[in-house]
């Protein structure tokens, strides 16, 4: 399997990331700021295997058995029509050839500046992070089943 999976996506690629952000200040004795930051983030890729605890291969390991894909399986023709990833792949699946979905995030941010003599003002600023946000976590590595 070494040699083949060479070809194979890298563990570390995030290929798209973007962040936006708006901010507004007010004048004035104590200004008030606010701001908006959204954030985008593509996912993650995997190779389809296995759910963890299921030792295919006998290597002493459930958690790294990639999914073996045999098309003459009944009902696997929909599960390979459900996920664009299986698609035009047979046998061994290839390394990291599916993607999480991606991650979508809203942030907010609010100050108050406070007079502090003639040495300017203090700032106390809250942030508030992940107030909309798409739910993220430990991916399933199996494909679905019907």
């Amino acid at each position: 399997m070494g040699s083949e999976w060479i070809r194979g996506r890298s563990d570390f690629d995030i290929p798209h990331r973007a962040r936006v952000s708006a901010a507004y200040r007010t004048a004035g004795k104590y200004p008030i700021g606010l701001g908006l930051r959204y954030r985008f983030r593509s996912g993650l890729p995997f190779t389809p295997g296995f759910r963890a605890g299921v030792d295919a291969n006998g290597d002493g390991s459930g958690r790294n058995d990639p999914a073996y894909l045999d098309l003459n399986t009944p009902g696997m023709s929909s599960v390979v029509s459900d996920n664009a990833c299986l698609q035009g792949q047979a046998g061994l699946l290839e390394r990291n050839s599916c993607r999480e979905a991606s991650n979508h995030a809203l942030d907010l941010s609010a100050s108050l500046g406070i007079p502090m003599g003639s040495s300017g003002n203090l700032e106390v600023t809250l942030d508030a992070f992940n107030l909309v946000a798409t739910e993220t976590g430990l991916v399933d590595r199996a494909p679905p089943a019907d």
